[in-house]
Formats: structure tokens, C-alpha cells, sequence
């Protein structure tokens, strides 16, 4: 718990949190990390919701998390590729959907 999550740069799919959280099991750790996935472009800021809804639709994932999934929204790289405003409407736009998500 002293080291926090493991943090995935870059994250696009549901695959990229479930292999780091495999390769934690598969390892032996006997207190897996939490894996939190950092989505920086607009686009993966626009994927963002799915990509959650997604890897909620994994039972063994969902009851291993205990009800807690800690996601990062990067602003640096969204605001480079869409714009200040752009950025910041996809920022929230991302947030509220990712919240419907998690319901």
C-alpha cells in the first residue's frame, strides 16, 4: 500500500489494466497494487468511459477491486493534440461518463 497504484501512461483498452494486473498475480505479489489507467489524448479521453464500463464486465476483475478503481485524466497531452478548451470540455466530459460508468 506504501508504493500506491501502478499507474499505466498512455492506457487505451481495458487490456493494458488487466495484463499488468495478470502479470501482479501471476508474479506472486501477494498484495497486487491497484492498477490505475492514465488517459492523455482527446481520444483516449473519448474512450476513456468505455474502456471502464469494459473492464467492470470482468467478474473476476471487478470482485478482485472491492468495489474501488482509481482512474487519471492527463490534460497535458489532450490540450496539445485538441486545444486549452477543447481539452478541458473532453476533461469533463470524460469524468461524468467514467462516474456513469462506475454506477
Amino acid at each position: 500500500e506504501c508504493l500506491g497504484a501502478y499507474c499505466i501512461s498512455m492506457a487505451r483498452s481495458a487490456s493494458d489494466v488487466l495484463a499488468v494486473r495478470l502479470l501482479q498475480v501471476k508474479s506472486g505479489v501477494k498484495s497486487p497494487m491497484r492498477v490505475a489507467p492514465l488517459f492523455e489524448t482527446r481520444e483516449d479521453l473519448q474512450n476513456a468511459p468505455r474502456v471502464v464500463a469494459r473492464l467492470f464486465s470482468v467478474a473476476a476483475y471487478k470482485g478482485a477491486i472491492g468495489g474501488f478503481h482509481e482512474v487519471m485524466l492527463g490534460y497535458s497531452d489532450s490540450s496539445k493534440d485538441a486545444g486549452k478548451f477543447a481539452s478541458l470540455w473532453e476533461l469533463h466530459v470524460a469524468m461524468e461518463k467514467i462516474l456513469e460508468a462506475g454506477r
